[in-house]
């Protein structure tokens, strides 16, 4: 389920693990005046796993550091050609150099990859069901890339992803 935002996350898991209900969290890193380090301690000592994206990151950070370039354009193209954002607006102004607007000719690297991520969470590309099942169908084949397999988004997936299986 969807905690609603950082701050909840604590008290819903410890709510559904006190109910007797298998709990796991999958969590951004990047608010930690909203779910600590310490709260990840006080859930995995509850026994309820607790997933969270290294560096601080958020989802869409993380996502965009670690996606093999393919599926970052593809991400892109899905925010502004069918979700109607103004992609090349909105990630120039977090990247400060000059940006073509198609984003074909876009070059890998880590200060592009940074500036994605920070505009995709700060207007919401995909932060809602609809457009995250519609992110999540246009990355999927990143799961096949053994590279992309030992990055930190696809590692954490896969604990959750275990996780859930055997509950």
């Amino acid at each position: 389920m969807n905690a609603g935002g950082g701050s909840k996350v604590k008290g819903l898991a410890k709510a559904f693990k006190s109910l007797c209900y298998d709990v796991s969290v999958l969590a951004d890193a990047d608010a930690e005046d909203q779910f600590s380090a310490a709260d990840v301690a006080e859930l995995d000592g509850l026994g309820v796993p607790v997933h969270v994206w290294s560096d601080k990151l958020s989802l869409e950070e993380r996502a965009f550091q670690d996606l093999p370039w393919p599926n970052v354009l593809a991400s892109v193209k899905l925010a502004q050609d069918e979700l109607g954002f103004s992609v090349h607006d909105q990630v120039r102004s977090k990247f400060l150099e000059e940006l073509d607007k198609n984003i074909d000719t876009w070059m890998d690297s880590p200060k592009l990859r940074t500036a994605i991520g920070i505009a995709a969470k700060k207007t919401g590309w995909f932060k809602d069901t609809t457009r995250g099942d519609l992110w999540f169908k246009a990355v999927s084949p990143a799961f096949q890339d053994e590279a992309f397999g030992k990055r930190n988004l696809a590692i954490e997936l896969a604990k959750l992803w275990a996780w859930a299986e055997h509950v």
